[in-house]
């Protein structure tokens, strides 16, 4: 049995390489043949060829400017690409493609992250399952992202959700938003990457080559920095001696990590300071202190994934909106508790979709 995977394809993204791994890993324990399909110009085998063995030269050259450290994160990401997504070898862009699809595959898995957010769209007709059938489609914590849809998206959902079979999103107000658009019940599941335990997910780590710290926070902020945040953390490092990494800055070596690296860092991070949903996933996984922040930017607020994880693991201390008192010390207890019945929960949705088959 086969069943195809339908996600973006970011290689600069930690968190979507890593759900995108976590989705594969998953539908493989259940015994099936996985594949993610091709569809951005974004993946990591579409540069493949060209730049690997040029990267791979740059890797050891002394001169070590911003840009060569951008090359170096993005040759780290098409690595990890290649060694650990399996990928179709056909590229899925056009829409006469997609009939086809329906012969090859037995399942259609799209999701998790932010496909079906309309910000992101990159193969929409793909996204929404439009040209697959009925009894194959399957959103696997898919993710909106937003708080409000807009007229498109409106629209869009009204035609697309009644042919998707079984519907599971990742973010409460997603449901709150999709659910009057289909006569399915929409759950609410974990994202694929807390499938993982922190013993699966270590086996995938890889200690940066630039790695010399003891003690030390990991800034990983996809929004802006504002001087009372960075100052809150410049205080937090300075009063309890810890390094400071910011995987964000391009000053700054760790700028080269790949996902592996990412989960390295997380995973031995005193504290991890971040307004990235993956980042606190993978803290929470890996038993690390965090804080998160609301991300600054003038995007469409995106914090109901986060709002979400934190109420489902009862976790709010974690949210960090004031610069003034923190704590180094944490206790995730009760939280794994949640974690293994949310294990379950996703398992039992899996489950439900296959039936009988294997």
């Amino acid at each position: 049995m086969k069943a195809a995977i339908i996600t973006i394809q970011d290689i600069n993204n930690y968190g979507n390489r890593l759900q995108n791994y976590a989705t594969q890993y998953v539908l493989e324990k259940k015994g099936y043949k996985v594949i993610s399909l091709m569809n951005s110009n974004q993946s990591g085998n579409v540069y493949i060829k060209g730049k690997v063995k040029y990267l791979s030269g740059l890797y050891h050259s002394t001169f070590f400017a911003k840009y060569i450290k951008h090359d170096m994160r993005l040759y780290n990401f098409i690595l990890f690409d290649k060694k650990n997504i399996k990928f179709s070898k056909e590229f899925y862009n056009k829409s006469k493609q997609y009939k086809n699809l329906n012969k090859k595959y037995n399942y259609f898995f799209v999701g998790s992250d932010q496909v079906w957010n309309s910000s992101f769209h990159h193969a929409k007709r793909l996204d929404l399952l439009e040209d697959i059938d009925y009894d194959k489609s399957i959103s696997l914590s898919a993710s909106v992202g937003v708080s409000k849809l807009n007229d498109k998206d409106i629209k869009s959902f009204e035609k697309a959700l009644p042919n998707i079979k079984y519907i599971s999103v990742r973010e409460d107000k997603a449901k709150e938003l999709l659910q009057p658009f289909t006569k399915s019940k929409i759950e609410v599941l974990i994202d694929p990457t807390m499938m993982l335990t922190a013993n699966e997910w270590e086996k995938l780590e890889i200690r940066p080559n630039f790695f010399t710290y003891k003690n030390y926070v990991v800034v990983y902020c996809l929004g802006n920095m504002s001087v009372e945040r960075t100052a809150f953390i410049n205080r937090i490092a300075k009063e309890n001696n810890y390094e400071i990494i910011d995987l964000m800055n391009s000053s700054d070596i760790a700028y080269t990590s790949g996902p592996s690296e990412f989960l390295y860092l997380i995973h031995h991070a005193k504290l991890v300071c971040t307004d990235s949903f993956h980042a606190c996933v993978f803290s929470i996984l890996f038993d690390t202190q965090f804080y998160v922040f609301e991300r600054e930017d003038k995007l469409e607020s995106m914090n109901s994934r986060i709002e979400t994880l934190l109420n489902k693991f009862a976790l709010n201390e974690h949210r960090k909106k004031d610069y003034i008192e923190y704590s180094i010390n944490h206790d995730y207890t009760n939280a794994y508790k949640i974690l293994e019945n949310e294990r379950k929960k996703f398992n039992l949705f899996l489950d439900n979709c296959f039936g009988d088959e294997k």
